[in-house]
């Protein structure tokens, strides 16, 4: 079972992967190695929140589709950074809180999935 303290450690500080899992999916850009797509889906191996991921780093993010885990917690600020994010799915989790205003940042965001949590 992966534990909360494994999801900070997916990232380094120059936001490239160095873990690799058969129930994940990481995609990279091919120039720049640089993470642009997180899919983790159906699987109680994740547990933890959001809060402790650098996702600063992770400038050229386009989509994070963590559904059906144990994530909990509430929506880290460092999130609405993500300039370049068009698809934000955390759906089926145990999110709570509300959705910041500056959720109007992310001018590419075109789907947002956040149905099913507490």
């Amino acid at each position: 079972m992966v534990n909360r303290y494994l999801l900070p450690q997916l990232f380094n500080s120059s936001g490239t992967y160095h873990l690799t899992c058969d129930s994940w999916e990481l995609r990279c850009d091919d120039v720049t190695q640089r993470v642009q797509r997180i899919v983790l889906r159906n699987t109680a191996a994740v547990v933890g929140t959001l809060s402790g991921v650098a996702l600063g780093v992770l400038t050229e993010l386009r989509e994070l589709s963590i559904t059906r885990t144990y994530l909990h917690g509430t929506l880290p600020p460092q999130l609405y950074a993500l300039t370049a994010l068009e698809v934000l799915e955390l759906s089926e989790n145990d999110l709570r809180g509300t959705l910041a205003e500056a959720v109007g940042s992310l001018r590419e965001l075109r789907i947002l999935s956040l149905h099913h949590n507490a």
